[in-house]
């Protein structure tokens, strides 16, 4: 099969979509797919096509990923293709409902190929980043909700990994059927026993981590990341424990609230933001630290639990949050609901010394020790075999689609 997967934001960015996208690729590659990321980079000054990646112009904005495409007009999007169409594509797969995803579903309706669409965040999410008035959200919210259902009711199948989009679905009016899928990360990569001593040694030096209990963050810097509730719980709960540090990991518009916040708190000391930092060095990061917290409340999807997992790390993250996957409370981590249940847990963690630590981490490791970075690739394919059949054998759409002119007869 071959696959076009059009993303926002790519590697070596962080974030679910980023890591989703070049793991899903990869995968396919390696099971003898094609695979062809299309997305944009602020880097770009012209459409770049290679054989795994096509990229094109992106500026700097104010949205989830920090960029966007920089050229909208017609006559571009003929551009990017007539690029694409050298490709052969057997079917277009898009995250969420950014200006990306409106090219994925603009040429799968082109060329009459599949579309699936991945739900990876709320439409509101970008609400605040479309707008700096309050007096214009409700036509931002408006716009970005006809755009999600443009691209959802045009959607061959959708899937998500967490049970939270379908009520998402039905709350937007749209009548559809969620393909849930566990989220997978590369489990090799990220295993704690594989991280390069010296590159886990240099975190710790750089930001004092040694002999501390260390919690990590790691995300775009997003008002509904829920960084915001964490600090001001770690500032009511936490700051005295002198031998705790809190390393906030990723970039993002909030940044700068954020760490004015932490100032206000008087969380110098013991919270660290470390900015951007690529997927690559991640593992280091992991492997530097004692477990993994978020306070988020919204995400669907949380790429950082499961590689955190997959590192060993204990997660704490709000039971109104419920990441799918691996995820289990008492076993490999756990849901709180208040900022005590919080206290409680990362003071369990943190009470114990270096070898506890270790069979903690041990443990962890061992409740996801089955996942296969193939397996999500595996099940996406699967999903996409369903996409193929249902775009081109149900009578009913087909039809349907003719008379509303989305294809060609």
């Amino acid at each position: 099969m071959n696959i076009a997967i059009f993303t926002e934001s790519y590697a070596p960015s962080t974030g679910f979509v980023p890591s989703e996208s070049f793991l899903l690729a990869q995968s396919y590659r390696q099971l003898e797919h094609r695979a062809t990321v299309v997305t944009c980079d602020p880097k770009c000054k012209k459409i770049e096509a290679r054989r795994t990646v096509v990229k094109v112009p992106g500026k700097p904005a104010p949205n989830q990923y920090g960029f966007a495409p920089s050229k909208n007009r017609k006559a571009d999007q003929a551009e990017l293709f007539s690029a694409l169409e050298a490709y052969e594509f057997d079917l277009v797969h898009v995250f969420s409902c950014g200006k990306m995803a409106v090219h994925g579903m603009q040429f799968a309706n082109r060329f009459d190929l599949p579309l699936v669409l991945s739900i990876s965040d709320f439409y509101e999410d970008a609400i605040p980043y479309l707008t700096s008035t309050k007096l214009l959200e409700p036509w931002a919210a408006f716009r970005q909700k006809a755009r999600f259902r443009d691209i959802a009711d045009y959607a061959d199948m959708i899937t998500s990994t967490n049970k939270k989009a379908g009520d998402y679905l039905a709350s937007a009016g749209i009548k559809r059927k969620l393909s849930l899928i566990p989220i997978h990360a590369d489990p090799e990569r990220f295993s704690r026993q594989n991280a390069d001593p010296d590159q886990v040694n240099a975190v710790k030096m750089k930001y004092h981590l040694t002999d501390k209990t260390v919690a990590v963050f790691a995300g775009r810097l997003l008002y509904e990341k829920g960084v915001d509730i964490l600090l001001q719980r770690w500032a009511s709960h936490l700051k005295l424990e002198r031998g705790l540090r809190l390393l906030i990991v990723g970039t993002g518009p909030e940044k700068a609230a954020l760490q004015q916040l932490s100032k206000s708190l008087n969380l110098d000391k013991q919270v660290i933001f470390t900015g951007e930092v690529m997927n690559k060095d991640m593992p280091a990061y992991y492997a530097a630290s004692d477990l993994f917290v978020s306070a988020s409340e919204t995400p669907l999807m949380s790429m950082a639990v499961c590689e955190a997992l997959l590192a060993g790390l204990p997660c704490i993250v709000s039971d109104k949050s419920r990441p799918a996957g691996q995820l289990e409370h008492g076993k490999n981590g756990f849901y709180f609901s208040s900022s005590n249940e919080l206290t409680d847990y990362v003071r369990r963690i943190a009470s114990l010394d270096y070898n506890g630590k270790e069979a903690l981490h041990r443990m962890v490791r061992n409740t996801v020790e089955g996942v296969s970075k193939d397996a999500q690739a595996q099940a996406m394919l699967s999903l996409y075999k369903k996409a193929k059949r249902l775009h081109y054998y149900d009578p009913q759409r087909l039809e349907a689609a003719k008379r509303n002119g989305q294809i060609g007869h």
